[in-house]
């Protein structure tokens, strides 16, 4: 039995891709492997584990990267792990690739960006990870493995972002030795089941937190927009009075008695939101733009 491909290529970045690089380098791949980075930093995971691997490495911008996939004249599988831009079309055609795409989702649910923060946001029971071939519609290839999370209030998108990346990399190691012999079995995605295509420009409710909503949808909402130290979709918002803010910390209280009330205290620079025996404590209150009247920013 020998192996499908004459060489592997991983384009992206992070730790997903260095563990499944050092994966496959131990069960013994004779291949070649190839790592394409476009990092702007001095500092690359990657590129230390190309150097003492002793793995090709190019670091270099993305239309470098398309231009040399194109040009690929052998049979070649490349996975996307941690690449944050959309592989054209003209590449997807290269009879000689068979590309294959990790996704944060269980696909055709939120295809697209930033999918672990929709998950929440929208409340679903159920996530999980995908592994599936790349065509030219976004997200939209056969499917190669699933896995699923169950969900709870206690994620945020960081935490699920952490864990989706730990199960990513123990269903890689359940697959990819079939996948490089050619005897990996896939499915079609559900086309009715497939959800809105989420953009990188696109945050839940914009990013402003809506003090009518139930409290239910108003936690959904903070999990969801919580990436710690990543802020990756900004800073929440709030209006208050006509002006729109920012706030340093998040608290959650429980009381006893069923209040539906939201507190303003300009004083101690606080906004209280009380829903359905719970109440959210939004603590150092920051204005960072006024709206007049009609509603036009001033």
């Amino acid at each position: 039995m020998s192996y499908k491909f004459e060489q592997v290529i991983i384009v992206g970045s992070g730790s997903l891709a260095s563990k499944c690089i050092m994966h496959m380098l131990q069960l013994g791949l004779p291949n070649p492997i190839l790592i394409y980075e476009t990092n702007t930093t001095t500092i690359s995971t990657l590129g230390n584990l190309a150097k003492y691997q002793d793995i090709h490495y190019i670091n270099v911008p993305k239309e470098k990267i398309i231009q040399d996939l194109v040009a690929i004249r052998k049979r070649t599988v490349i996975f996307l792990l941690g690449c944050n831009y959309i592989i054209p079309r003209i590449v997807v055609q290269n009879e000689y690739l068979t590309i294959i795409n990790y996704h944060n989702s269980l696909l055709p649910k939120h295809p697209g960006r930033n999918a672990e923060a929709w998950a929440i946001y929208e409340q679903d029971s159920m996530t999980g990870v995908t592994w599936h071939y790349v065509e030219e519609r976004i997200d939209s290839g056969d499917i190669i493995f699933q896995k699923e999370i169950q969900l709870d209030d206690s994620f945020s998108s960081f935490s699920l972002l952490r864990l989706q990346n730990q199960l990513a990399f123990d269903t890689f190691k359940i697959f990819i030795n079939d996948l490089l012999f050619g005897e990996v079995k896939t499915y079609k995605q559900n086309e009715d089941l497939r959800g809105r295509l989420h953009l990188s420009t696109d945050i839940p409710n914009g990013g402003f937190l809506d003090t009518t909503w139930d409290i239910f949808k108003i936690k959904a909402f903070l999990r969801a927009m919580d990436y710690g130290a990543l802020r990756r979709m900004g800073q929440p918002k709030v209006i208050i009075n006509q002006g729109i803010y920012t706030w340093d910390k998040t608290v959650f209280l429980n009381h006893d008695e069923i209040r539906d009330e939201s507190t303003v205290n300009v004083e101690e620079n606080y906004l209280l939101i009380s829903r359905d025996g719970e109440t959210i404590k939004l603590l150092g209150l920051h204005q960072i733009l006024e709206e007049s009247e009609d509603g036009e920013n001033l």
